[in-house]
């Protein structure tokens, strides 16, 4: 499983579309899950990614044993992206929404064009 999850990143690696997605803030890594926003699910004014932190972080903790139950246990955020003013809206919590680090490993792991984004606080990704 883990070989074809790397195959698939590979991929999309080498596809150097931006991408929206879900991913979660470790002490030391950004741990990240996206697709090309071209491939993403069109959900009224906005392409998200199909994956949820719930569903990936259960597949994850199964995979490797290690990871707490709750998936809300390490801060989390999401990438979207806005079709009437193709903004890619980064949602985190309001700590991380200032951590000027933080913010450019997120727009180099989602190869996010930084005249197309806004950092945005939402109350669903507090701790």
């Amino acid at each position: 499983m883990i070989h074809q999850r790397q195959k698939r990143k590979k991929k999309l690696n080498e596809s150097g579309l931006p991408q929206v997605g879900i991913f979660w803030i470790f002490p030391n890594q950004l741990l990240s899950f996206g697709v090309p926003y071209t491939t993403g699910e069109t959900y009224g004014d906005f392409i998200n990614t199909p994956a949820g932190h719930d569903e990936t972080w259960e597949k994850l903790r199964k995979t490797s044993g290690k990871l707490p139950e709750d998936y809300t246990s390490y801060p989390r955020g999401r990438i979207v992206y806005r079709i009437n003013d193709q903004k890619f809206l980064v949602y985190l919590n309001r700590k991380h929404i200032k951590d000027t680090k933080i913010k450019r490993r997120i727009i180099k792991e989602f190869r996010l064009p930084v005249d197309q984004i806004e950092f945005k606080h939402d109350s669903h990704y507090e701790k």
